[in-house]
């Protein structure tokens, strides 16, 4: 069925990229350059995390960046929101805004955030309410299939234990990474030297002409939900946990849970970007109580999904994580060199 679907996805997607490079689709050009973060499966490969870090980046690089977000399952999604101006944290509902528009907002609250299907509405809002758009950047996250936006610069995501998605469902077929002008090999933690050296060589053989980068990812902190009490990774509230999450692949969380010596008593899965019940929630309360467990333990996306709800105290924390690149010199030059191209 997996194959069956990615092939559907793979005919519809190729008619449809045929269709923007033949210019009988109309792609929209912004005013200032644009990045794309994006990847071919559906779900995982760490986009929002990358994200959040090309927006540090160019933070301290002395540019301004604007991140472009569907807002998925949200309000906005149709509609278009200015989730953040940069200046002030970010007010919006989670319905309003979605989980992952939300969490960068308050994971990057410099950053002047858009929420909406229509990306180019979003950045004539984030243009419209800013005082001094200089060297502004517009990150598009999740934009690799989002071609109706002509972007600079097109980062595609592969994860270094899976570099070709096998028996995932696809967005597009694997060709299609030919198009990207970056490989960026995500999850690169979780293998050793000799494992990395053959993702990579998975990876270069999807397009053989553009540069691979190594990112990884590491926790940085627990906050306490819904108070948003910060505690530091040597303050962890216990040293066994119910794991609560709705990821597309909640497998990497436990890993990273189980790298901090963490103990995992049980599990409390859902499907990606689900909207918690208040029910659901209090039988995972009630499972701690029966658990040999200290605590509930959570992602940063889910905790903005969960903060809508009742939750007791001192029961639930959520687990700060953050991408880095094992190459960051490079990719720098390399970036930059694509933006004063694209200026």
């Amino acid at each position: 069925m997996m194959t069956l679907l990615s092939r559907v996805y793979g005919w519809l997607g190729r008619l449809r990229t045929g269709a923007y490079q033949r210019g009988w689709l109309k792609r929209i050009r912004l005013l200032r350059p644009v990045v794309s973060v994006g990847n071919l499966s559906v779900g995982g490969a760490g986009k929002t995390p990358v994200t959040a870090y090309l927006a540090r980046l160019l933070l301290r690089e002395g540019r301004k960046p604007a991140i472009l977000s569907r807002g998925y399952r949200s309000e906005a999604e149709k509609s278009n929101l200015l989730v953040s101006s940069g200046k002030e944290p970010a007010t919006a509902a989670v319905r309003q805004a979605g989980d992952e528009a939300l969490m960068l907002a308050r994971q990057v609250p410099e950053a002047m955030l858009g929420v909406g299907r229509r990306r180019e509405r979003s950045a004539g809002l984030i243009l419209g309410a800013a005082a001094d758009p200089g060297p502004l950047v517009f990150i598009l996250e999740d934009g690799f299939q989002h071609l109706r936006l002509y972007r600079n610069v097109d980062l595609l995501l592969l994860e270094a234990d899976d570099p070709r998605s096998e028996g995932r469902l696809l967005r597009e077929p694997l060709r299609a990474a030919r198009r990207a002008d970056a490989l960026l090999l995500t999850r690169c933690h979780l293998l050793g030297e000799d494992e990395l050296a053959v993702a990579g060589d998975a990876a270069r053989s999807l397009n053989p002409e553009a540069p691979l980068f190594r990112f990884a990812h590491r926790p940085v902190g627990w906050t306490e939900v819904p108070s948003g009490r910060r505690f530091g990774l040597d303050e962890a509230p216990g040293e066994s946990a119910l794991a609560l999450a709705a990821l597309a692949r909640p497998r990497q969380f436990v890993r990273d849970l189980s790298r901090l010596g963490i103990k995992v008593a049980g599990e409390h899965f859902y499907r990606d970007h689900h909207w918690y019940r208040q029910r659901e929630v209090d039988q995972v309360v009630a499972a701690l109580r029966g658990a040999s467990a200290d605590f509930i333990a959570t992602t940063e996306k889910d905790a903005v999904r969960l903060e809508e709800l009742e939750l007791p105290p001192d029961k639930i924390f959520a687990l700060g994580i953050e991408a880095y690149c094992l190459d960051e010199e490079a990719f720098k030059e390399w970036l930059l060199s694509q933006l004063e191209a694209a200026c």
